[in-house]
């Protein structure tokens, strides 16, 4: 079961949406950062994938935050994509 405590991966990426809805992409990629580190390789390839979807991303999915990933999660976050839609 996914434990939710307020440093849960899943808990940090809900406020980092929160955050980039409120036009905050700076904090935004902040907490996705924090998400990355609490969730390791399998928020890294959610990311990538959603960042594939928005057309932001062509590299591979690899779990891997690399300055690739990091620079194409920058420009859909400062373009105000929604990673979840």
């Amino acid at each position: 079961s996914m434990v939710l405590g307020p440093g849960s991966a899943a808990v940090i990426d809900t406020r980092a949406h929160v955050l980039v809805a409120m036009g905050r992409w700076r904090e935004g990629l902040s907490e996705f950062e924090r998400a990355i580190k609490a969730g390791g390789p399998d928020f890294v390839r959610l990311y990538q994938e959603a960042l594939i979807r928005h057309g932001y991303y062509s590299g591979p999915i690899s779990g891997i935050y690399d300055p690739t990933t990091w620079a194409a999660l920058t420009d859909c976050l400062e373009a105000g994509c929604r990673l979840l839609e």
